[in-house]
């Protein structure tokens, strides 16, 4: 049965119970917040066995991986942004981190910020934030992204990896913008079943080990059928051959596109191509 405050106490003065004390005033307010630590670069690293929380230990299961193919001088190759007290390597492998730890938007990767082990593993004494993981979005440019998947087909192919032998599977994919104002265009996004205003990508996936080998999301209505070409052109620019067998449906793009590059068709009616060499 709900009662106010004012009869719990007349109960508890019948019952002869006192009121707590007041609090002090050091103890009231709301409690002290303590100043986040900066990111910044570590001096050096732990030369001895060191004790850190780890909320996250199954992203150091991706360090190997990173070291074996360079993935740091690969971002510092591709010339990505920095700060003077951050490379490129600190905010684009916090924001690889964040993506492999399933964060599905950038404002969540603060809650990153305070694993130590994680900031440690890329050689700073705490994670970027937010804000500084936006700025750093912001400022990055289609060349930089270009080189580095470059780089990274190149990493890849000696180890038996986006190869292209069995094809590549290509597609467009819309992700759907959520705020007002937005200078995009609409596109059709299939969860919503509908045309809204969104970011147009293009993927391209070795179909034989899953290996994403091209992505662009700068793509307008009036440019998306010729992306096809643009990743043939990409492929052989990386690797010094023509992409094999590409897989890709009908809406990707037009016969128009198609007239004007030289194709061989897999099957009469079917959308598997297969490009001259």
């Amino acid at each position: 049965m709900p009662v106010s405050a004012q009869t719990v106490w007349q109960v508890l003065d019948a019952e002869g119970l006192p009121r707590l004390p007041r609090r002090d005033d050091s103890r009231r307010g709301p409690p002290a917040r303590l100043d986040p630590v900066k990111a910044a670069a570590l001096a050096g690293w732990p030369t001895g066995p060191v004790s850190l929380p780890y909320d996250h230990a199954g992203l150091f299961l991706l360090l190997p991986a990173i070291t074996q193919i360079g993935l740091p001088d690969l971002i510092a190759a591709a010339g990505y942004p920095s700060t003077e007290a951050l490379t490129s390597w600190h905010s684009i492998g916090t924001l690889l981190l964040a993506k492999c730890a399933r964060k599905p938007r950038l404002s969540h990767a603060g809650t990153l910020a305070d694993d130590a082990g994680l900031a440690v593993a890329l050689g700073l004494a705490a994670l970027p934030k937010t804000t500084h993981l936006g700025t750093c979005s912001w400022r990055v440019r289609r060349d930089s992204n270009r080189a580095l998947l470059t780089g990274l087909v190149r990493a890849l192919r000696p180890l038996g990896l986006a190869t292209g032998e069995a094809g590549f599977n290509c597609d467009f994919h819309a992700i759907r913008h959520h705020g007002e104002q937005a200078v995009l265009e609409k596109h059709y996004v299939p969860r919503r079943s509908r045309r809204t205003r969104a970011v147009l990508t293009f993927f391209a996936q070795d179909h034989a080990t899953s290996d994403m080998v091209y992505a662009n999301a700068d793509i307008t209505k009036a440019g998306q059928a010729a992306e096809i070409v643009a990743f043939a052109d990409y492929w052989n620019t990386a690797t010094g051959s023509d992409p094999g067998l590409l897989v890709f449906d009908s809406q990707l793009t037009a016969y128009r596109i198609l007239d004007d590059w030289p194709l061989t068709c897999a099957a009469p009616g079917n959308d598997r191509l297969r490009r001259d060499g």
